[in-house]
């Protein structure tokens, strides 16, 4: 009979406890909007950004229609930034730009989904991935808003962008001249002469074509991109090398300057 009462009370014990644990979860649920925006601005502007995020999250989970979800889902998009939840950032930011496409802070919100790629940018030799995502949104962002206080910011940053997609193409391009793929590595050095060439990257790709097309035995190419890598970087070492490989069977050649 004790057993028995015991079986009985077990459940009841049990169902208390689901009872306490709802009632616990229903306390983390704000009762108005009112009082869950408040909360979560009150967090975003202590800088603890972590808990704005969550406390965003449940804003815009419970009352999703909210006069507070215009700012509370821009305020959110920077918070999951600043803790580097960069997807959750970026899909944020583009659910404002959809859903406020004429809002006066959409660059700013193209900004950030930008920014989401472009701090995920890794060395040029790994998977540029990131770099490819942020020079597409960094190019939308300057042709959109090109007065904007972010345009100047985003074509700096663009022009890193492309600085680092040329290198990727400078260090295959070398790769597949080690290995004596030579029209490979001629694909890749020209894709950085049409494509990056504002870049750092620019010099060594024209000397490179020099050289490839020197070991094809093909010198009026070799000589075309000698002649544009001596005319607009005169003083440049990568001149010097191409005219050393190029000058006997170029005499007319201008010889690089000191």
């Amino acid at each position: 009979m004790f057993i028995k009462n015991r079986l009985i009370l077990l459940p009841v014990v049990m169902m208390m406890s689901v009872l306490a644990s709802c009632s616990g979860t229903e306390k983390d649920v704000p009762e108005n909007p009112d009082v869950g925006y408040n909360d979560a601005k009150t967090a975003y502007d202590k800088g603890d950004y972590e808990k704005a995020s969550e406390l965003f999250k449940v804003l815009e989970k419970e009352f999703p229609y909210s006069k507070y979800t215009k700012d509370g889902l821009l305020k959110a998009a920077y918070a999951q930034f600043e803790t580097e939840e960069y997807d959750d950032a970026a899909a944020s930011a583009k659910r404002y730009l959809e859903l406020y496409p004429g809002s006066k802070e959409s660059a700013y919100a193209l900004h950030l989904v930008a920014m989401c790629s472009y701090n995920r940018i890794t060395d040029p030799q790994r998977d540029q991935a990131f770099s490819l995502e942020a020079k597409k949104y960094l190019q939308d962002l300057i042709g959109r808003y090109p007065d904007s206080e972010y345009a100047a910011d985003g074509q700096i940053k663009l022009d890193f962008v492309n600085d680092q997609l040329a290198a990727k193409d400078m260090q295959i391009g070398r790769f597949y001249l080690k290995q004596q793929q030579i029209p490979a590595a001629i694909n890749r050095f020209k894709n950085v002469v049409k494509n990056y060439d504002t870049t750092s990257q620019i010099q060594e790709a024209l000397f490179r074509l020099v050289e490839a097309n020197m070991i094809l035995g093909l010198n009026q190419p070799a000589r075309e991109s000698a002649l544009l890598l001596g005319t607009n970087y005169p003083d440049s070492p990568w001149y010097k090398e191409a005219y050393e490989l190029i000058k006997d069977n170029n005499p007319d050649l201008i010889a690089p300057k000191g």
